[in-house]
């Protein structure tokens, strides 16, 4: 009833059709479901998206063999400590000769670039939250080192 075409989850699939036709794309379900309940229940059609776009009803009758894509497992994120490659001009996006004020600037622009509590609500996996913590940190003390020493002196 309240349910948006955007509201689908997209789950990449190669479909091999009782007929032998191989049809590549992703099957459309809702969010709060799994690919195996929609399999099971009693609607004889799912949807479909190809690859070009183009949305078709499949029977369910009609599918011989669902493969389902692999996706390659993520790499892990580490935030790089600060060292000679990475300076603390180039943690907060400046180049070595900023004034005060673009080291403010890029120290704003960086903070909220690497906002983690901007990311906590998207469900990303754990350790892209604990990158975003991790930055973070580095911009933190990077800001720490190129501030101002009477604002060092202030904090």
């Amino acid at each position: 009833m309240f349910n948006k075409e955007d509201d689908k989850a997209k789950i990449l699939v190669e479909l091999v059709m009782s007929d032998s036709r191989r049809l590549k794309g992703s099957m459309l379900i809702p969010p709060i479901s799994t690919l195996a309940r929609q399999l099971n229940n009693d609607t004889l059609f799912m949807e479909f998206e190809d690859f070009e776009g183009g949305l078709h009803l499949v029977a369910k009758q009609a599918m011989g063999e669902i493969i389902l894509a692999k996706s390659p497992k993520a790499a892990k994120l580490e935030a790089k400590p600060l060292d000679q490659r990475n300076t603390p001009y180039l943690e907060l996006g400046l180049q070595p000769d900023a004034t005060p004020e673009q080291v403010e600037e890029g120290y704003a622009a960086m903070m909220r670039k690497y906002d983690p509590e901007a990311v906590a609500s998207l469900n990303l996996p754990e350790e892209v939250v604990a990158y975003y913590t991790a930055k973070r940190a580095n911009i933190e003390a990077a800001y720490r080192f190129l501030a101002p020493k009477e604002e060092n002196a202030a904090a």
